[in-house]
């Protein structure tokens, strides 16, 4: 359970638009630096989900299904990367 600071209740799910971070067992507006708001699940989690198939924004730290402008989704990172891996070699498509 986390605790809802917006109605200071202990929850099995946070309310919409926030999301159960498990360091500190709080309902958070923002996921703490270092993780991603994960829209599927309603979670700050460390690596985006492959189901489905998000990437973590660094700049809004957030799951996105696509990444900015001159960013690409990395398959092994689960991030959005300004250029792809070259080991193994990976082609930005």
């Amino acid at each position: 359970a986390w605790g809802d600071n917006f109605t200071s209740f202990c929850v099995s799910n946070c309310p919409a638009n926030s999301f159960a971070d498990n360091n500190t067992d709080l309902c958070v507006a923002r996921c703490p630096p270092g993780t991603f708001a994960d829209n599927s699940t309603w979670r700050c989690v460390v690596v985006c989900p492959d189901n489905p198939a998000l990437y973590g924004d660094l700049n809004s730290s957030v799951c996105v299904i696509n990444c900015p402008n001159n960013f690409y989704g990395d398959d092994l990172s689960r991030t959005c990367v300004s250029s792809c891996p070259t080991t193994p070699r990976y082609y930005a498509y």
